[in-house]
């Protein structure tokens, strides 16, 4: 059927461009009008050149229905699928989200050109996003998005050669993207002809994003993507922007913003990391140097996780490339390699710090397996597979912080107190690696909040994980001191006489050699006493063996009270007592042998029945001559005590 003159109609300049609306106008009122003039004329026949006439002439009389039909039709087809691009006006805001204006166009192949973009048929394919945030998640299609922007004429903005505090930019929160062009209209006549293209008969400008690694040409430290808007850029026609992944996720935000302004937030947002990566970096280097001091590996596995998290975090979010600028977009695998190494060390952290290959031995194996993957995921990410790569870095972040939760419950149940930090460190840092997880799968939009969220929770769980060792290394340290006292209690046990609180003949014969050869070695004096109780048999004979070892006790407490802190006081069997005198003379050593003596003559005992005696002590001395050995002392100072008690007892022989 031909296009009649009556049907270029102009309804609202809404429509004006609008495929959907001319289908209407031009294919289905004119069909529609016919049928209706044959319904009312049913008997009449025509030939095609009054077929013509009859419909102009009814033109009048269908005039209304006609409008009502294509105005109903059009915004029918208006809601569904056409779009008239409305304009971004910016004029008095410094910061302007522009995704809510966008309409994008999907090409899975990637292969459009920008002259492709342009055809009409092409054109009609563009959809409106309607979303304050661009989230597409894990995708390796190539998107087209296109949004018109209006300026007052003397707020424009220019090149970056020429900036000024009112200049604008397009700003794209991400610190790289493989692919990322931007076509802006400029007009036809403008002296500035540089990288101008003239594409289906009109001036084109392909712009590159100034990125993180590139900053320096602007003096702007910036992490995300920008680009300066040109000061000829012709208003009338909208910008493209075409941009790809390889295997991050898709989703940024878009914001047109003041130069003045931008410099202002990211003073504020480099604030903000600076704390973060402070904190990170202080607890990384107080770990490192309680590593160098307690060589406990705990310590240095630690280290690396947390220093892992900060490499992935810094190159991630363009901080390492603003503040060096030697990384660059294509070179974005490094986070990939961070991402698994931080997953390795997290899983051998977890190992290590709550002992699951005892405590928990399954929970072990699937942490081995967390570390397999993440070592799978490095050698993925060096050899290219980077959408795999997102998958499964994507499935790590989602599964890994509910197994680390389950592993520090299953211990702490099981009477590990420094699991409670744990759990804390790990159940904040889950909220959010949760939340970049899902960011990465397209669940959760990109915003400055979910940007920082992250990174907050690493520096958080750096600190806790941080209280967690110390309160480890404090549960290690009690726990040493138990089992030292213990074993101290054990050996006190072994080596002392449980009725005199002596110690035993044993430890005499250990001390009293160790004690000859330090003497030797420093040339100080030693010497040897041997008590024997005078007729001790007699005493358990007359009065029973409760009352002989009320004496034996007794003689014992005698020996501590007279003796050095230094001295050894010795049970050696039966009724017979040694005390070792280290750097003790003969004359000192005699001192001491006769005030135990006397002490223990002048006591009086007493019997459960009322009875009453005393007893006596025979005292041998020798001291340490060169060149004699253990043996030679003793034997020297049983010959005094068998002196002592040949000449009658109660005294003391040298």
């Amino acid at each position: 059927m031909k296009n009649y003159p009556f049907t270029q109609i102009s309804l609202q300049s809404h429509f004006e461009n609008c495929a959907a609306f001319q289908f209407v106008i031009n294919k289905v009122a004119p069909h529609i009008l016919w049928q209706n003039i044959l319904d009312s004329q049913e008997t009449v026949s025509y030939t095609a050149d009054s077929k013509k006439e009859v419909l102009i002439n009814s033109m009048t009389v269908y005039k209304r229905r006609l409008w009502l039909l294509c105005l109903v039709t059009g915004i029918v087809f208006h809601c569904v699928h056409a779009h008239a691009l409305e304009p971004t006006f910016l004029k008095d805001s410094p910061k302007v989200n522009i995704c809510r204006a966008l309409e994008y166009l999907e090409d899975p192949a990637g292969e459009l050109s920008l002259e492709q973009l342009l055809h009409p048929g092409t054109q009609d394919r563009f959809v409106p996003l309607n979303d304050p945030q661009l989230n597409f998640g894990i995708t390796r299609s190539t998107y087209w998005f296109r949004f018109l922007l209006k300026f007052d004429q003397s707020e424009n903005s220019c090149e970056y050669e020429c900036l000024d505090n009112n200049s604008w930019l397009l700003e794209i929160d991400r610190a790289w993207m493989p692919t990322i062009e931007l076509w802006v209209p400029v007009i036809r006549d403008s002296h500035d002809i540089r990288k101008t293209a003239q594409i289906m008969g009109e001036s084109w400008r392909k712009l590159s994003a100034v990125t993180s690694d590139q900053s320096n040409r602007i003096n702007i430290l910036n992490r995300s993507s920008i680009f300066f808007i040109p000061k000829d850029y012709d208003e009338s026609r909208p910008m493209y922007l075409k941009m790809a992944s390889w295997g991050p996720p898709l989703n940024f935000s878009l914001h047109v913003r003041r130069l003045n302004e931008f410099r202002n937030w990211l003073t504020w947002d480099f604030t903000v990391f600076g704390i973060i990566y402070g904190l990170i970096i202080a607890m990384t280097l107080y770990n490192a140097c309680m590593y160098l001091s307690l060589r406990d590996k705990t310590y240095l596995v630690y280290v690396l996780y947390i220093f892992s998290n900060f490499l992935y975090l810094s190159i991630g979010l363009g901080h390492f490339s603003a503040l060096t600028g030697i990384l660059s977009g294509s070179h974005f695998y490094l986070i990939y390699v961070f991402t698994g190494s931080a997953g390795f060390f997290a899983a051998w952290f977890c190992r290590t710090f709550l002992l699951t290959s005892k405590n928990a031995p399954l929970i072990d194996k699937i942490l081995m397996a967390y570390m397999f993957f993440a070592i799978l995921l490095i050698l993925m990410a060096v050899t290219g597979f980077y959408y795999q790569v997102q998958i499964l870095g994507a499935a790590i972040g989602l599964t890994f912080p509910i197994m680390a939760i389950t592993a520090g419950l299953v211990c702490f149940i099981k009477g590990m107190k420094p699991a409670g930090y744990f759990l804390t460190a790990w159940s904040v840092l889950s909220v959010g690696m949760l939340t970049w997880a899902f960011r990465s799968l397209g669940i959760l939009p990109q915003t400055q909040l979910i940007t920082y969220s992250y990174p907050i929770a690493v520096a958080a769980e750096s600190i806790l994980l941080s209280l967690a060792l110390a309160d480890r290394i404090r549960t290690l340290q009690q726990e040493n001191r138990e089992l030292e006292n213990r074993e101290h209690r054990l050996l006190i046990l072994s080596n002392t006489d449980g009725l005199t609180k002596l110690y035993n003949k044993r430890y005499f014969n250990e001390k009293l050699k160790s004690e000859i050869s330090l003497s030797g070695n420093l040339g100080d004096p030693l010497s040897l006493l041997i008590l024997d109780l005078d007729d001790f048999k007699k005493i358990n004979d007359a009065y029973g063996h409760p009352a002989g070892d009320q004496v034996l006790k007794r003689l014992g407490e005698i020996l501590l009270m007279s003796i050095r802190d230094k001295d050894y006081g010795c049970r050696y069997g039966g009724e017979e007592f040694t005390v070792i005198l280290p750097g003790a003379e003969k004359e000192k050593a005699l001192d001491v042998a006769e005030r135990i003596r006397r002490l223990i003559s002048d006591d009086t005992f007493e019997t459960s029945d009322g009875q009453k005696f005393s007893v006596t002590v025979s005292i041998g001395l020798a001291q340490l001559r060169p060149g004699e050995n253990s043996a030679d002392l003793i034997n020297r100072a049983d010959q005094s005590l068998y002196s002592a008690k040949r000449q009658g007892k109660n005294q003391t022989v040298a």
